[in-house]
């Protein structure tokens, strides 16, 4: 049996220019979420500290179950 060659490894700025391909969809998304909240809060502080309150406690309660159900998807799976 005759050894194969393993192909030649990429260098570091190969691997960094691929890492950043897929980064940056990654990091639009991410943007896009905050901008998102960042508009919500925007419109609803206009119809009061009350209901501003009300959306900041109901996305972090809503924020915590989605986490705490991913965390118990993964760990199931």
């Amino acid at each position: 049996m005759r050894p194969t060659a393993l192909p030649p490894t990429p260098g570091w700025k190969a691997e960094s220019a691929a890492t950043a391909r897929l980064a940056v969809p990654l990091v639009l998304a991410n943007l896009l979420q905050m901008l998102t909240y960042a508009v919500d809060v925007i419109f609803i502080a206009r119809l009061g500290p009350e209901e501003l309150a009300a959306s900041s406690l109901t996305v972090a309660i809503i924020g915590f179950l989605l986490w705490s159900l991913s965390g118990l998807t993964g760990a199931v799976a």
